[in-house]
């Protein structure tokens, strides 16, 4: 069978002209490249072209005990049911525990209820293969039939229009060979990313990726890629395999996976604008060895790919991710109200001056006039908290350097160094900085200390106001001295006496 990479070598023979989609009716055009590729005569172009084409859908579920998720999942395939005709896809429920009778009797009503309304059919394993095992089954299918593969944990709830959008995703780029939704609790693939949103029933989370999807592009670039809802392209199965089977039961072996292609060049990625709701840890996850296994599987995973903790971790640190975390905080919660922040930071933990008494006054007055609008909470150290006794004003205490986002955060006193300012874009997407005394912005400077190279000291700094005061007091002096610096003008020229 070829493979991609056997396509663009040319070491076999190649389909000429236009490639055209499943059952010969129209040329692909799933992406713009593949468009204009699809014409060429050469290798290259034929390889891409076919890349880019589109191929029928094998979607499989797999399911472990819980019969209720079963249903529920199939509940949810069945609104789409419009959709997988579409994408001449393929429903497999596979039965990995053949011996409970609650599923195999959840299988058969399931089956009653689908009837035609797309193709599907039913896999019963002999015994309990576990997750790897189990999706290997598919993806020798999938890589046989040429049909790319999606596989879905039995404990996920798929939104109308999600699998077409994966499916639009995948043609963007021929070297895109794995596809993830967003989702409630998927890792990577969350949003939005706050801890509320991850119980929440599956119209709940819609809702809230729904109100920050809008405002992302089409695709993401990740390094891995998540279990859950993951649509596989043909050609990375052709060419790499499935799954390894050292990995067990499961956990982390789709990261080998992705990371193994990765290595040729192919990516994964997020499509934004798909949702499938996950409830997590429930499909494989009734074994009392999971955390276990785990820790077993993912330092397989590092000393065959020790890029992938770097690589993960700058992810979840890049400015894209921070600013999706940011994104979430914009969401109001279930009382309608939407979290705002001040920032009390600077104030003294035993004394009041000024800056504190202005930022209570308006503590105050926020808590009597926004309590409709706003859930305030008070940025400050648990010393100063107690001691101006903020929590009377009903605004719960976040720790400066604590994980809390909110919405906006309003800050008293200025930012003197960069570690103040850093903290401040990690907690909010819209900030405010209160400043009762500007002339103070001419003390410091906010800079990253990595940034600029190492500079002597500054020579001490005049006096600025008490030259201004001298001044005032003494108009006579200034104007002296400003004719004392003035160059002396010469005479009048006399002229010679006549004669002389």
């Amino acid at each position: 069978m070829a493979s991609k990479l056997s396509l663009i070598t040319g070491q076999e023979e190649l389909p000429q002209g236009p490639v055209r989609a499943a059952g010969g009716s129209a040329p692909a055009s799933a992406a713009a490249l593949g468009r204009a590729f699809a014409g060429e005569q050469g290798p290259l172009a034929q390889a891409f072209a076919q890349a880019s084409a589109p191929r029928p859908l094998l979607i499989t579920a797999l399911l472990y005990k819980r019969a209720d998720l079963a249903r529920q999942l199939a509940a949810s395939l069945l609104g789409c049911a419009e959709e997988i005709r579409a994408l001449d896809g393929e429903v497999l429920f596979v039965n990995d525990s053949p011996d409970d009778e609650a599923l195999g009797q959840a299988l058969d009503d399931i089956g009653a209820q689908i009837g035609e309304a797309f193709v599907w059919r039913t896999l019963r394993n002999p015994e309990n293969f576990g997750f790897v095992r189990a999706c290997n089954r598919a993806m020798t299918e999938a890589v046989e039939r040429e049909m790319d593969l999606l596989l879905l944990n039995s404990d996920t709830v798929v939104t109308q229009g999600a699998f077409s959008e994966m499916v639009r995703v995948s043609r963007l780029d021929p070297m895109i060979g794995f596809v993830n939704p967003r989702s409630n609790n998927a890792t990577l693939a969350t949003l939005p990313f706050q801890d509320r949103f991850r119980a929440a029933a599956p119209a709940e989370a819609r809702a809230g990726w729904q109100a920050l999807a809008r405002r992302l592009p089409d695709v993401s670039y990740v390094p891995t890629a998540v279990g859950f809802c993951l649509l596989i392209r043909w050609g990375v199965l052709a060419e790499f395999g499935g799954f390894d089977e050292i990995y067990g039961r499961g956990y982390n072996e789709e990261n080998d996976l992705i990371m193994r292609a990765g290595r040729r060049g192919y990516r994964a990625v997020l499509a934004n604008h798909a949702f499938v709701w996950h409830e997590g840890g429930s499909s494989f996850g009734l074994s009392d060895e999971t955390t276990a296994l785990e820790a077993r599987n993912r330092a397989i995973l590092l000393a065959r790919y020790p890029e992938y903790a770097r690589l993960s971790h700058d992810h979840f640190d890049s400015p894209e991710q921070r600013a999706e975390m940011l994104l979430g905080a914009l969401l109001p919660g279930d009382d309608g109200l939407v979290d705002v922040a001040l920032d009390f930071s600077t104030f003294p933990p035993s004394s009041h001056n000024g800056t504190t008494i202005a930022g209570e006054q308006l503590l105050a007055a926020a808590a009597a006039l926004w309590s409709d609008r706003y859930r305030l909470h008070v940025i400050a150290t648990e010393a100063c908290y107690a001691f101006h006794d903020y929590g009377r004003h009903g605004a719960p205490r976040a720790d400066p350097d604590g994980a809390e986002t909110f919405a906006a955060v309003f800050r008293f006193g200025q930012p003197f160094d960069w570690d103040a300012v850093e903290r401040l874009i990690r907690k909010a997407a819209t900030i405010g900085v209160f400043m009762l005394d500007t002339i103070s912005m001419d003390c410091s400077e906010p800079v990253a200390p990595l940034e600029l190279p190492a500079r002597a000291p500054r020579p001490a700094r005049r006096d600025l106001r008490a030259d201004r005061i001298a001044d005032r007091a003494a108009p006579a002096r200034r104007a002296r001295r400003a004719a004392a610096a003035q160059p002396a003008l010469p005479g009048p020229r006399r002229l010679p006496a006549a004669g002389r």
